[in-house]
């Protein structure tokens, strides 16, 4: 279920001026750690099903076009909010939640903005949640979700094989470890107010799930991209089409005539066995070339064991199912580079650029800290061409490492073993017009308990070198005790005109909160401008005023 509850930046207010008497927690920014005048609110999403102790794990944004029976559009942002599980702990399942909800009359212009989720609600469950589908719905619980790897990929449009009044929108694609030893892909779609579902049979054994992203506007590409480390002994990666250039049954993880259909090939890769080449992937969407036709598709790619490598490589054609790609960049790091990545323009000039987490590993019994490199996207071009092999040095170095950072005052939160950087999330948490990075740190002790846990903001920099050394904000619960592990999971919700919101997952209770203020310059009370008309929302709420809101480029398709 879904509840309001506030923020509270003094850390003396009554909980009776709150009317609650169960949720109270605390946000602090960085400047000093002086402290907010106002409160501002948070959101709790918590699934009524059957969830398994890493719901959370998998969480993605995203937008929808949703076309309404009169024939009117709504464009609305969403949560998906996922996890795995292991044989013998309870099996999970997804949930997509309702952020915002906006009309959309035309492609380009915000009417009203529709904010369901702020003020005081009644219970309202997800709307969308489900495994496979033959889900069994007993009371909330859902039964006969597979074990294992769980990811997820979501698309605003999918083409049906039947034409444009058949097609589905707001879909999300699952994929789940085997459910009766067969592993699947679901998709489930939002159409019209009605969810529709189905779901394809994949070849077992190619570890599919193990990463996933989708595309997130129309493109002629297809819906997504998925990792499957554990194919032919090195890895893969495939597309997923739209379903107008691909057989239902027969789309993904197939054979035919010997090559796996959907499967994208990378020029200039060298794969050697054991490299697990698809275990963690991020995409980058170009927006900015929507007005000169379809924008350009960058993957990252990560894999190797001992040694580890990220493949930056561009999309450069495709036919029927397959693919193919252009190496760019060959990056490299420590144990664990890449086990979490995500693209954002931290810098403003139009290219995103590539953060790279590398998940702690253990040494002689502890922890180890290990920074988030950002490496600069104007740094790979179209035209290049690089080898990139587990044997081979990296292309490029870092633009910019950050650092975890302690605090002392006015409550300690200790870097030390805390994980910085297990999980990444770029988007413009202050409106400003560049990405910012949150970036979560599950196992950081707090004044409120042992790996309670926090997430780090980094405010995004004209110069990337300098990010480590600018506005940076820190968000935790004044609630969570120990072992609470929030930040085990973030993301970044679109929000109307122009910028998102962060969501941070925890691991006990494995709750979701969206945090309506990030804390950094430009996103506090005293700082934020109403436009004519509007009414100011209490805390950092309230989006900065633009004519435009930019955000629903491309989401619908061109027109027959």
């Amino acid at each position: 279920m879904r509840r309001s509850v506030w923020l509270d930046f003094s850390g003396v207010l009554p909980l009776a001026s709150l009317g609650f008497a169960f949720f109270l927690s605390a946000c602090y920014y960085w400047d000093d750690f002086t402290r907010l005048r106002n409160q501002a609110q948070v959101t709790l999403f918590r699934s009524e099903s059957e969830i398994g102790p890493r719901f959370g794990q998998i969480m993605v944004g995203y937008e929808v076009p949703i076309k309404t029976q009169s024939g009117a559009w709504l464009r609305g942002t969403r949560l998906l909010v996922a996890g795995s599980s292991l044989p013998g702990e309870a099996r999970a399942t997804y949930a997509s939640f309702r952020v915002w909800q906006e009309l959309m009359p035309q492609a380009n212009t915000v009417e009203y903005v529709l904010e369901p989720d702020r003020g005081n609600r009644n219970f309202n469950p997800p709307f969308m949640f489900g495994c496979h589908v033959d889900d069994h719905h007993i009371d909330t619980r859902i039964n006969n979700c597979g074990v294992g790897r769980r990811a997820v990929a979501v698309a605003p449009y999918i083409q049906h094989p039947g034409g444009m009044n058949e097609d589905w929108w707001g879909c999300v694609a699952v994929t789940s470890g085997p459910y009766q030893s067969q592993e699947r892909l679901q998709i489930r779609c939002e159409s019209l107010g009605v969810n529709t579902t189905f779901h394809m049979n994949l070849e077992n054994g190619l570890g599919w799930g193990a990463s996933a992203a989708g595309i997130p506007i129309f493109h002629q590409f297809g819906i997504g991209v998925f990792g499957a480390p554990l194919t032919d002994g090195k890895g893969a990666v495939f597309r997923l089409p739209h379903l107008r250039e691909a057989a239902l049954g027969s789309a993904l993880g197939a054979m035919d005539g010997g090559s796996r259909v959907g499967i994208i090939t990378f020029d200039g890769l060298s794969l050697e066995e054991g490299d697990e080449f698809g275990r963690n992937l991020a995409l980058s969407v170009d927006r900015t070339s929507l007005t000169m036709g379809q924008p350009t598709l960058r993957l990252a790619v990560a894999f190797g064991k001992t040694t580890r490598r990220v493949a930056v490589a561009q999309i450069v054609s495709w036919s029927g199912a397959g693919a193919q790609a252009q190496v760019v960049a060959c990056l490299g790091g420590e144990e664990g580079f890449g086990d979490a990545m995500v693209f954002g323009d931290f810098n403003g000039d139009g290219k995103d650029d590539l953060a790279i987490g590398s998940q702690p590993t253990k040494t002689g019994g502890q922890v180890t800290n290990l920074p988030v490199a950002i490496y600069d996207g104007t740094t790979w071009q179209r035209g290049d061409r690089v080898e990139c092999g587990t044997s081979r040095p990296p292309s490029l170095a870092p633009s910019a490492m950050i650092q975890c950072k302690d605090s002392t005052t006015p409550v300690e939160a200790s870097c030390r073993a805390s994980r910085f950087g297990f999980s990444l999330a770029a988007g413009d948490f202050n409106g400003d017009g560049k990405a910012d990075l949150a970036i979560g740190a599950p196992g950081a002790n707090t004044r409120y308990g042992t790996m309670a846990g926090m997430v780090q903001v980094v405010a995004g920099n004209e110069s990337l070198a300098m990010m480590d050394q600018g506005d940076r904000s820190v968000l935790w619960l004044a609630t969570n005790k120990d072992n609470a592990g929030f930040g085990f999971g973030v993301a970044a919700v679109p929000a109307p005109l122009g910028r998102a919101e962060i969501a941070v997952s925890q691991v006990a209770p494995p709750d979701v909160y969206i945090f309506y203020c990030s804390g950094l310059k430009g996103d506090r009370e005293d700082e934020i401008s109403v436009p004519t008309g509007a009414e100011r929302v209490r805390g950092c709420a309230l989006r900065p005023p633009r004519g435009s809101s930019m955000l629903n480029q491309g989401l619908l398709p061109p027109t027959p």
